[in-house]
């Protein structure tokens, strides 16, 4: 079966229950530029549980939209189906020869062709592209939210070059004239790729700054107007990689729930613990325009850390502060993808990416977003201690079948690691 195919029933197994925490809080007194605070702490809870509860509705809808339309085709040359003895476990493995045919792997088995007539699966043909560098993280990481919103693949290419594969890739997959969205400045994708794609009929968008920051703030301004975030460093990437597919997974929700307080989540980051002018000003700037109302996630101790000294410890209604990369994930993914009545996944499925290394992962945001799926990290030869007790608790939540959607080859994820997960989230008898 194609990962199409795949991801239909993956999503079929979708709950039809809202997500757990909660995601708006106030601004607190330390943002002395947003006036009118007013509201208490219980009173700007119960109004994001509201929020929160349409963007799972809007995420239930797609979901069950997507178990109708969607349709088993050919086996992607690159993708490998490895089930267990009942066929009730499968490990699925997108990987290329490099990251960048990794990111087009995935792509394939995610998007029909642009030239697909057949009306059922018009929801499935790519509305745009968004392009990052694949050898450096800052700008790429902030790409996973966007092109969930914008729907269509995050292809990655090099900084001078528009590779022969991505060319391809985006010709199958947007029709002439579409949106290609550049992330970074000419230092990060240069003008000769953006002339490579007005060449080929597409319409260029460079959403680049003067750093990664103001990079990461253009994103977010290009998505529809949105008060929530989650802030993580962005002088490194494991953080960024689970915030930024929980991140992705609510705006999903929030462009199919029909209500206006649905809104995207996009990311922010900081300068390890020091919180840039630029985003604290962005920030407050956002919240002026949302009654006072803004809504952060904190990811890993460094972006918590630059949150906390420049608002309080009142402002971010969800941290999440690991020891380590993967027990931060781990956070992320129990708070955010699990019923809160039953703390039971809503997904049948978890995606598995390295977490030493950014490439494979976020190239399986917009997949795991389009399914409710969590990312759990591990190193390349060992399933991490805290993944595997993360898979394990989770076994069976749903119903079957079950997938573990592994992003990379197994020198990025071996064998044994992607069979070792597939065996944690195995329900035992």
């Amino acid at each position: 079966m194609h990962t199409r195919g795949l991801r239909a029933l993956s999503i079929a197994a979708a709950t039809a229950t809202v997500l757990s925490g909660i995601l708006v809080g106030g601004l607190g007194a330390a943002a002395e530029a947003a006036p009118g605070q007013g509201l208490t702490k219980t009173e700007h809870l119960a109004s994001a549980q509201v929020a929160r509860d349409h963007g799972a509705q809007g995420a239930q809808r797609h979901a069950a939209h997507a178990a109708t339309t969607r349709a088993a085709a050919d086996d992607a040359s690159c993708m490998g189906v490895y089930p267990n003895a009942d066929n009730s476990m499968n490990a699925v493995r997108y990987a290329g020869t490099d990251r960048y045919k990794t990111a087009v792997c995935v792509s394939q088995g995610t998007w029909f062709d642009a030239t697909d007539t057949n009306p059922d699966d018009q929801d499935w043909v790519a509305d745009a592209v968004v392009l990052a560098r694949g050898d450096m993280f800052p700008d790429a990481l902030a790409g996973g939210p966007l092109a969930a919103q914008v729907e269509g693949p995050l292809l990655l290419t090099k900084s001078t070059t528009l590779l022969p594969e991505v060319q391809a890739e985006i010709q199958r997959v947007l029709a002439p004239g579409g949106k290609v969205y550049l992330l970074g400045s000419t230092g990060s994708l240069s003008d000769g790729v953006k002339n490579a794609i007005v060449s080929l009929g597409y319409t260029p968008v460079r959403l680049g700054g003067s750093d990664r920051f103001q990079t990461a703030i253009a994103i977010a301004k290009a998505m529809p107007a949105t008060n929530q975030f989650f802030v993580t460093t962005g002088m490194n990437f494991p953080d960024a990689l689970a915030a930024g597919n929980a991140a992705a997974m609510f705006t999903v929700g929030a462009k199919y729930g029909g209500d206006d307080t649905a809104l995207p989540v996009a990311l922010l980051f900081t300068n390890d613990a020091k919180m840039p002018a630029a985003t604290s000003n962005f920030i407050v700037q956002r919240a002026g325009q949302f009654n006072d109302y803004i809504g952060l996630y904190t990811a890993g101790r460094s972006g918590d850390q630059a949150v906390v000294a420049t608002f309080g410890a009142d402002l971010p209604v969800a941290r999440y502060v690991g020891k380590d990369r993967y027990n931060t994930a781990f956070l992320i993914n129990q708070d955010n993808f699990t019923v809160p009545s039953t703390g039971k996944l809503f997904s049948n499925s978890v995606g598995l990416a390295n977490g030493l290394n950014f490439p494979d992962a976020l190239a399986g945001t917009v997949l795991l977003a389009e399914i409710g799926a969590p990312l759990v990290l591990t190193p390349a030869t060992t399933l991490n201690s805290a993944s595997a007790t993360f898979l394990h608790n989770h076994a069976g939540d749903t119903a079957s079948p079950y997938f573990v959607q592994t992003f990379g080859s197994s020198a990025v994820v071996s064998d044994s690691v992607m069979l070792a997960a597939r065996d944690a989230f195995t329900p035992t008898a």
